[in-house]
């Protein structure tokens, strides 16, 4: 399952997305969710996650004015 974009305050975001019902914000640490991590399908059972990956982070840019 291919990883949806989103652009939040301009900046073009990786969104990974699994399952449905209520809203569920996943942030990351030091690394993005690997789609293939089996605690979303677990999740996914009862909730939409949505994990956005940072700036920097998997297939998002991290843009020219961003410092760290």
């Amino acid at each position: 399952m291919p990883n949806e974009r989103m652009t939040v305050n301009g900046i073009e975001l990786e969104v990974l997305r699994r399952g449905a019902g209520t809203p569920l914000l996943l942030l990351h640490g030091m690394d993005t969710v690997s789609p293939q991590a089996r605690f979303l399908d677990l999740l996914g059972r009862d909730a939409e996650i949505i994990a956005p990956s940072s700036p920097g982070f998997g297939n998002t840019k991290r843009p020219t004015d961003f410092d760290t």
